[in-house]
């Protein structure tokens, strides 16, 4: 097949690799960074608050992907061609103003919910809109680092949240205990969106300033039309990670949530590789599909595969060895836990060497069958973690957890052998198979 016009020239696995490197790079400081704010927050609030704080997170990372509405990946996909015709502009203002109608339809959604939960007397209500706090900024920090992104502007899609914020939020809750300043899951709530709010200011002034942002006319509706099975992707892929820690407050309690939200979090450092490198690769399968190169999309896969597989094993052994350790930072009482964090760890090893399954999906343009595989997988493992956890405790809801994302994983790699003959996982480096490209 014949390159496309308008689209920019291979990649090479070299490129691949710098520009994995720095986001790399930035991903493990926000990781260090991430964990010292949660050890922060654990310390302030004492385990009910936290486990509320962290139900609250927790759904607001679900209703920020309601609000984003599948911007962030529909600009992944369509920046990069749309840059080199000069549409971008155009694109973008529509962009933004359809992120600012799906936030409004999440709060008129959410604030009605939440205010029968709280005639019902349920402590969720309090839960969901706390969370509804957290969606609006969280959601724009998506769109704004996917669409940096899409630029190939690695440092500035990722130094906002990952980093300003980090380090902000570290120091304010320091101060707060230093102070001697009550925590609650309110007040750490509002904080934590304030913070956010002020770092994303920098870099949606970056965006207009190089008048990207501005020009042309703009239809929203469009916008998110497009992205609407995008959106129904990415929220069936936010399911688990983010619901099993409410589901596990629900059937166990608040305090036993925070621990599980703390070995959850720690566990989630494992995925680092592997988001650093999908930082960079997912817009160069979107070109390469687009040019017709299927053969570049094996090479970025196997690239990504191997590497994120390697160090993922290595922060494994040390999870095996040091598990307990590391969640008694978080709280003395966590130190005797350490077997929930390995088991919640073989859910980031499943998805390294499973290599980038869901942006192998997304990028190809394949948002229904991701749906469809998500909701399986997903819906499966949180009736697992519901059922398992109210069984056998804390042990349960991470095993279920862990097995629902290798089900998620191995699934997506099943398929896209299958439709797509692209093998992304990591046994692809033991040699290429015979394709033919479509």
């Amino acid at each position: 097949m014949t390159r496309a016009a308008g689209f920019p020239k291979p990649v090479h696995p070299a490129r691949l690799a710098r520009d994995g490197a720095t986001a790399l790079a930035i991903k493990l400081g926000s990781a260090g960074l991430t964990f010292l704010s949660l050890v922060c927050l654990a310390r302030w609030l004492g385990p009910e608050a936290y486990g509320r704080y962290a139900a609250a997170q927790s759904l607001g990372m679900v209703l920020a992907v309601l609000a984003s509405a599948g911007l962030p990946v529909l600009a992944l996909r369509r920046l990069p061609a749309l840059l080199v015709t000069g549409e971008a502009p155009v694109f973008l203002r529509a962009l933004f103003a359809g992120f600012a109608l799906a936030s409004l339809a999440v709060a008129l959604l959410v604030l009605p919910l939440s205010g029968v939960l709280a005639l019902s007397g349920s402590p969720f209500a309090a839960i969901l809109a706390l969370g509804l706090v957290l969606a609006v900024p969280l959601g724009m920090a998506e769109v704004l680092s996917h669409v940096l992104r899409a630029r190939g502007e690695i440092l500035r899609a990722l130094a906002p949240r990952d980093l300003l914020w980090r380090v902000g939020l570290c120091l304010a809750v320091l101060a707060c205990l230093a102070l001697g300043i009550e925590g609650s899951a309110a007040g750490a709530v509002a904080l934590a969106a304030a913070l956010l709010l002020a770092a994303l200011g920098f870099q949606r002034v970056k965006i207009r300033s190089s008048g990207d942002a501005s020009g042309g006319s703009c239809n929203s509706l469009k916008v998110i039309s497009e992205s609407r099975w995008i959106a129904a992707a990415s929220l069936s892929a936010s399911l688990l990670p983010h619901l099993s820690v409410v589901v596990v407050g629900a059937v166990l309690s608040f305090a036993e949530a925070g621990l599980f939200f703390a070995a959850q979090r720690t566990a989630a450092l494992l995925q680092l590789p592997l988001v650093a490198a999908n930082m960079r690769a997912a817009p160069l399968i979107s070109e390469a599909w687009g040019r017709g190169e299927v053969s570049e999309i094996r090479t970025i896969c196997a690239t990504v595969a191997t590497g994120s597989s390697l160090l993922v094993l290595a922060g494994l052994a040390l999870i095996l060895h040091s598990g307990g350790a590391i969640l008694g930072i978080f709280d003395p009482a966590y130190a005797d836990r350490g077997p929930i964090l390995a088991l919640l760890a073989l859910g980031p090893l499943a998805s390294a060497l499973c290599g980038p399954t869901g942006y192998v999906m997304l990028m190809t343009g394949h948002e229904k069958a991701t749906v469809g595989l998500h909701l399986v997988t997903q819906g499966a493992a949180l009736a697992c973690v519901a059922l398992a956890g109210a069984t056998w405790g804390l042990p349960g809801a991470a095993a279920g957890t862990a097995a629902g994302l290798a089900g998620w994983n191995l699934a997506a790699a099943v398929w896209a052998r299958r439709k797509l003959e692209i093998d992304p996982t990591v046994l692809s480096i033991l040699g290429p198979r015979r394709h033919h490209a479509h």
